[in-house]
């Protein structure tokens, strides 16, 4: 807006400078219109003075020279005088010309002019606002997706880290199991004492195991019991048993080893559910519990 001001106070004095240069343009060639008419006048006056003072001929020649010399001198000098009104003519147009230029240009334009810039700067603006506002979508993007990917890494890792020292131990646990099945199943009951010992022992060893995986949020699934549905989420069937009882076709006869869930959290972000609760954790199933299940004799 001072630039406004501005162009328009600069606008307002060339227009003053160009009418007062036109005023004095006017005023030269008025002194030069009127000096003008007075050398005509005393040029006729001479000419008239002189042809009536002639008496003779050479009086006459003699004055008529002389006359045609100040002719001479009279067209030079209106020529001069001519060619100073053409100049001043031609200033008076020029500056005509200036101030209908300036005249042209009114407060009004200008302060359309100025308008139509600010306008643009505005449109110019707004395109650099649109395109920031994509970049700052596109950058919240790719924040998000950073996050997604540090976090699966992370959950990786931890999984990965303390998922092999898990399959160690129920590795472990299942030989000992087999073992004890093989102490009830294969042995008579009279064993010695020491045998009873033994198979304490190995259930003691078992016992302590699973409370150091359940330490590390692992937890054991025994759901296999005689003659119940098979959950294939959480079980799978490493062997069957011939039965001739239609109804246990298909059902679990025995467990041979529990499956084993282990709780994560979620270590960059919680999950949130539709209805606004937080999920911090989720169960992993590191095994599904192995069962025998029961098969129709056909």
């Amino acid at each position: 807006m001072c630039s406004f001001f501005r162009k328009k106070q600069s606008l307002n004095d060339s227009t003053t400078e160009l009418e007062q240069q036109l005023k004095e343009a006017l005023t030269q060639k008025e002194i030069i219109e009127k000096n003008i008419e007075e050398i005509q006048k005393n040029f006729e006056s001479d000419e008239n003075k002189k042809v009536t003072e002639a008496d003779d001929k050479e009086l006459k020649e003699e004055a008529i020279d002389k006359d045609t010399s100040g002719s001479d001198e009279s067209t030079k000098l209106i020529k001069e005088l001519q060619s100073k009104i053409t100049e001043q003519s031609n200033e008076i147009i020029r500056l005509n010309n200036e101030l209908s230029k300036a005249a042209e240009k009114s407060s009004d334009s200008l302060l359309l002019e100025e308008i139509n810039k600010i306008s643009a700067m505005i449109s110019e603006r707004n395109e650099i606002a649109k395109e920031n506002e994509y970049l700052h979508t596109k950058l919240d993007e790719k924040q998000e997706r950073l996050e997604q990917i540090v976090h699966n890494c992370q959950e990786d890792r931890y999984r990965k880290d303390k998922g092999r020292l898990i399959n160690r131990i129920i590795y472990q646990m299942d030989l000992i199991r087999n073992v004890i099945y093989d102490f009830d199943n294969e042995h008579p009951e009279d064993l010695s004492a020491s045998v009873a010992f033994l198979r304490q022992q190995f259930l003691e060893i078992i016992t302590y195991m699973e409370e150091t995986l359940r330490a590390e949020s692992v937890e054991c699934i025994r759901l296999g019991k005689d003659g119940s549905a098979v959950d294939l989420e959480l079980q799978e069937v490493t062997d069957v048993v011939i039965t001739d009882k239609p109804e246990l076709a298909g059902k679990v006869h025995r467990s041979i080893h529990p499956g084993y869930t282990w709780r994560l959290p979620y270590i960059l972000k919680a999950k949130i559910k539709d209805d606004g609760s937080v999920v911090k954790d989720y169960d992993f199933l590191i095994r599904p519990e192995q069962v025998i299940t029961y098969k129709l004799n056909k």
